[in-house]
């Protein structure tokens, strides 16, 4: 599960290519990915997060790794709505439209 979550983040990120942006700037000139992965959720990437960290769990079940997941969760959940509220006032209708078309996760 790790490996095949990471290979996908990788792949995911090579697929962004030029678009790809590590948290939110309101000045960066960027472009709404929206095909291939990211017709499929809006956040493919962090769904691929979310799965590295159920395996890091699964893998080493503990306390510690319990809370890392809990943890990761939460601040992937957080960020996603950071990221929204910004392509939101950045992309507008563009990006309801495509909100409305694909899922924030794969199924809602």
């Amino acid at each position: 599960m790790l490996l095949v979550s990471f290979s996908l983040i990788i792949l995911f990120h090579f697929y962004m290519g030029k678009y790809w942006r590590s948290g939110v700037r309101v000045d960066d000139r960027t472009e709404l990915v929206t095909t291939g992965p990211f017709a499929v959720s809006r956040n493919p990437m962090m769904l691929c997060v979310v799965a590295a960290q159920v395996g890091f769990f699964l893998a080493l079940p503990s306390a510690f790794t319990f809370v890392s997941l809990v943890m990761g969760v939460w601040a992937v959940v957080s960020q996603v709505k950071v990221e929204e509220r910004i392509l939101r006032q950045r992309f507008g209708d563009v990006y309801d439209a495509y909100s409305e078309r694909t899922p924030r996760w794969l199924i809602f």
